[in-house]
């Protein structure tokens, strides 16, 4: 009987501590929880980002992998989808005069009755294409909580931008007029006190004024922003390596939410084609980066189909690295870049700009925080799948202490067995004296 008692025991703590290492092993990165190893420095968030009211706006994602936000704009309300950009200022839709505009929805000036019309006139110029509108005023209303009366916007009556898209909602500080951008208007108007923006795209929100608790009390990535005078979020970066070969250092990184990919200048364009070339997977699909005139930039395209490759690896195929003493890294999977078409990846070559640009399959694996007030950015590591160079090996010694917990339990048993073996050996003899 004790024998039983200390076997049900045994197995009682073997299940809790196999179900203890086999989640930590499966969710290296929890939704609820950030891991402090997947972060390079310590640098807490204070507490003056409280979370007294927290604005949650949900996304969606477009065709095009960018992240919108549903707004109205208008009295009677007109509906619109808004790409979020933190690579520029303005917020923009299509006038409805507009005909060769690609959009879903065009606002109507006639039919709103507290529309404001001016005759100051704004040009933009995007890796996409370029826009030109009139600065307009009237109310937006996000979700059931934000109401913005006589709201700065274009109605953009002339555009060059060759996808499908509602208009732009910018999210930087604005380098030519700080007084219409978005979340300067929020902070005239008392909507919020705290000019801070918060992206969780792992999670489909994003915050404003102020964040989630779970950010205040994790360590994260912190950086100034190293140009102020335009509307670029600038990093400088310590390293970057491509498929485990240092391709450079000291130079800066552009945060963009509003570019779908990763974007190399046209100096590394050499360094990326060897890299290319001696990968035997991309190689054997005949993998090359190909110009295209018109957009004047090269994408990485394969002539097969990649599923073969594997490319769901969780060796990452990029690896940032922001600070000179740390050996951690923000890595990007080829996985996180591969188009629809299974042949094609988000993966380009610009010459129109000199920095590195990360677009939003970096925000997906990563919350960026854009302090607009202390010109700030904060990084944090964040999403199931999210796996570094740290955390691969940390994954792996996982995997070892499950094996290692099943070997143990094996001889456990087995001493068990031999235990109860003797036991019953013992009480055969006993019996055999009694006998006798």
């Amino acid at each position: 009987m004790v024998l039983y008692k200390i076997f049900f025991i045994y197995i009682s703590l073997f299940n809790a501590i196999f179900t203890l290492k086999l989640n930590i092993t499966k969710n290296n990165v929890n939704t609820n929880q950030l891991l402090n190893f997947h972060l390079i420095n310590n640098n807490l968030l204070t507490n003056k980002y409280s979370i007294r009211s927290l604005i949650n706006i949900p996304l969606q994602k477009s065709q095009t992998t960018l992240y919108s936000i549903n707004l109205n704009i208008g009295d009677p309300k007109q509906n619109f989808s808004l790409i979020l950009d933190s690579g520029s200022s303005y917020v923009w839709a299509y006038n409805s005069i507009c005909n060769t505009c690609k959009s879903h929805n065009k606002f109507i000036a006639d039919n709103s009755k507290t529309f404001i019309q001016s005759k100051e006139t704004i040009n933009m110029n995007y890796l996409s294409g370029n826009a030109k509108g009139n600065l307009c005023q009237d109310n937006l209303y996000i979700n059931k909580n934000i109401n913005i009366p006589n709201f700065y916007f274009l109605l953009v009556y002339e555009s060059s931008i060759d996808f499908e898209i509602d208009g732009i909602l910018g999210l930087s500080k604005g380098s030519f007029n700080k007084k219409y951008s978005f979340m300067n208007q929020l902070k005239e108007k008392n909507i919020i006190k705290n000019n801070i923006i918060l992206y969780d795209l792992f999670n489909k929100s994003f915050y404003i004024d102020e964040i989630p608790e779970l950010y205040i009390r994790q360590k994260s990535v912190s950086c100034k922003n190293k140009d102020d005078k335009s509307n670029f979020w600038k990093c400088d970066i310590n390293t970057i390596k491509v498929d485990n070969i240092s391709i450079m250092m000291e130079t800066e990184i552009i945060f963009d939410s509003g570019t779908n990919g990763i974007i190399f200048p046209m100096k590394y364009k050499e360094y990326l084609k060897n890299i290319i070339k001696n990968n035997k997977n991309l190689e054997e699909n005949k993998c090359e980066f190909k110009y295209f005139e018109d957009e004047q930039l090269y994408e990485l395209i394969c002539n097969e189909s990649i599923k073969y490759y594997d490319i769901n690896k969780r060796e990452n195929f990029f690896e940032f690295y922001f600070d000179k003493k740390s050996k951690n890294s923000f890595g990007i999977k080829l996985n996180d870049l591969l188009c629809e078409d299974d042949k094609s990846f988000y993966l380009f070559i610009l010459d129109r700009k000199k920095e590195i640009i990360l677009g939003s399959p970096f925000f997906e694996k990563y919350s960026v925080l854009f302090n607009l007030d202390d010109n700030l950015i904060n990084i944090f590591g964040v999403g199931n799948d999210f796996y570094d160079y740290k955390t691969t090996t940390n994954y792996e010694i996982g995997k070892l202490k499950i094996i290692l917990i099943i070997i143990v339990c094996i001889l456990l048993i087995f001493i068990l067995a031999r235990i109860q073996c003797i036991y019953r050996r013992r009480q055969s003899y006993n019996k055999l004296e009694i006998l006798v």
